[in-house]
């Protein structure tokens, strides 16, 4: 959720790119309000503005650029609203009865308890029922798979990327089902056979997956709690982490971990500096590029893994064209983007906190840090994890009803230890995999030793959150009010009272007086 490649000095703050932030999420929710459409009227209209505001001399022409991002977003969330309701699939599921769905995995399968969800990218539809006719569509969009028994246990084998023929029914999304619509799938299929699939014919998955069960594979020696733990912690895999570890993460403001964020994408990118240092300023730019275009790719692009990788690289490009942006303006541009590209966003709860996490530590890390007494080690981390929490508040707030009290301290305990847990298994990980598949007897030797560490680290982790767990103090949507009047009554106070005395000692000539 954090960003650690923030940029720690606390630029100004700029009215304009927030203003053009706010647009885009307002056209989206506006758009939402709309209903589903072509978005031809939204993009007309921006198209018209855009002409206006060449056209328009003077200062109001920033408002005009405000009013196109927002006609593009509205335009945008129709179109994706259009795309779930006027699906091709729609039909298939009214005419097709049972049905045989080919398609390509989105994500990884979620396995529960009694079936298995997976979201796909259909390629074809075709019926069983010889009464009738198939139809063929060039973009049927994505549907919900859940498998049920032998389908179940197949399907769960499977990784994004690969394509799989299932035999169903198709139906609309219901009950819990629905908040699959946020992915973009339209209907549900309800598997009850897996008849075929084919491995991935995307080059970056080819490349990113087998990175992914290196990386993961490194720890399948430790227990079953550490090893959930780190999968988690490297590449956001939280599907065998079970329901008490969570919750215990939750409760004592540590979920944010189990999602890959900014701080995953800098040790990433970290870790490869010393090959991609080697090359020119091209090539380092393209090798970037290419770094956290396989690490999205391996954490299955998550919303908070999106956030972190289009935000590093708009820093990579910045830097290319010879134009360093900041943290603020680096941020803003990346949700400006993305809210465009998949307006649904906006109703992500890991986008949201990671953005909002990401926006206090680059407004209040620093100044925070400069208030807080000790050593710079020490200051500075709980300076980010209390910007972190201060601006996560609002989002996490309304959503689970309280903020635990002791995020702050339990964050600044584990801080340290993620950047070596995460260091250590993106790089172990690998070894371990490439020496099992080198000399497997060897191997199962050095795996053990290796991972010593690593299990100790993700048992401190733990075991901070475990202990955070059980401190029953949090603060309720009640109290923050009165704690935020609180703090506004005394910055206020201190404010009006420091400007007399500022102005104590020192005489003050009539020519500079302030006329009445």
């Amino acid at each position: 959720m954090t960003s650690s490649q923030a940029d720690p000095g606390g630029a100004r703050f700029d009215p304009s790119i927030f203003g053009a932030v706010v647009a885009v999420i307002g056209g989206a929710v506006i758009g939402e309000r709309l209903g589903a459409g072509s978005g031809y009227g939204a993009f007309q209209a921006a198209l018209a503005l855009v002409l206006g505001g060449l056209l328009w001399s003077g200062r109001s022409r920033p408002v005009f650029v405000l009013a196109v991002l927002g006609l593009m977003a509205v335009a945008s969330m129709q179109r994706a609203l259009n795309g779930l309701e006027r699906t091709p699939l729609a039909s298939a599921a009214t005419d097709y009865s049972p049905v045989r769905v080919t398609g390509v995995l989105v994500s990884d399968p979620y396995p529960g308890k009694y079936a298995t969800r997976a979201i796909v990218r259909v390629t074809s539809v075709e019926s069983l029922d010889p009464e009738r006719v198939s139809t063929g569509h060039s973009r049927w969009g994505r549907v919900l798979v859940v498998a049920s028994g032998d389908a179940s246990s197949r399907l769960r084998l499977l990784v994004a990327g690969e394509s799989a023929t299932l035999k169903g029914r198709l139906g609309d999304l219901e009950g819990s089902d629905s908040r699959w619509r946020r992915q973009h799938a339209a209907m549900r299929l309800g598997a009850t056979d897996l008849l075929h699939l084919e491995p991935t014919n995307d080059w970056l998955l080819r490349v990113a997956n087998p990175l992914r069960g290196a990386v993961v594979g490194g720890a399948d020696t430790l227990p079953q709690r550490e090893r959930a733990l780190v999968r988690g912690l490297l590449v956001g895999d939280v599907r065998e982490m079970d329901s008490g570890t969570i919750e215990a993460f939750r409760a004592a403001g540590l979920s944010h971990l189990l999602a890959v964020s900014g701080a995953n994408v800098a040790f990433v990118l970290g870790i490869a500096g010393p090959a991609l240092s080697r090359f020119g300023l091209r090539g380092r730019f393209l090798g970037g590029l290419m770094v956290i275009a396989v690490f999205g790719a391996m954490t299955r692009w998550e919303p908070s893994v999106l956030r972190a990788v289009t935000m590093a690289g708009v820093a990579q490009l910045a830097v290319y064209a010879g134009r360093p942006v900041d943290g603020q303006r680096a941020l803003s541009l990346t949700v400006i983007a993305l809210v465009l590209v998949d307006p649904f966003l906006v109703h992500s709860v890991g986008f949201m906190l990671s953005c909002a996490a990401s926006a206090a530590i680059l407004a209040w890390s620093s100044p925070i840090a400069r208030r807080v007494p000790g050593p710079r080690f020490l200051a500075e981390p709980v300076a980010v994890t209390a910007a972190a929490q201060i601006g996560v508040a609002p989002v996490l707030l309304p959503v689970f009803g309280s903020i635990p009290l002791v995020a702050l301290p339990a964050n600044v305990l584990v801080a340290p230890v993620i950047g070596l847990l995460t260091t250590w298994g993106l790089c172990t990980g690998p070894i371990i995999s490439m020496l099992r598949w080198i000399a497997p007897g060897p191997a199962s030797a050095v795996a053990g030793p290796l991972q010593i560490p690593t299990q100790v680290l993700a048992g401190y982790i733990m075991g901070v959150a475990t202990l955070a767990a059980s401190t029953p103090f949090s603060l309720g949507i009640a109290g923050a009010g009165a704690l935020l009047a609180v703090v506004l009554v005394v910055v206020t106070t201190r404010r009006l009272s420091a400007g007399p005395r500022s102005l104590r000692g020192h005489a003050i000539s009539p020519a500079r007086r302030a006329p009445l």
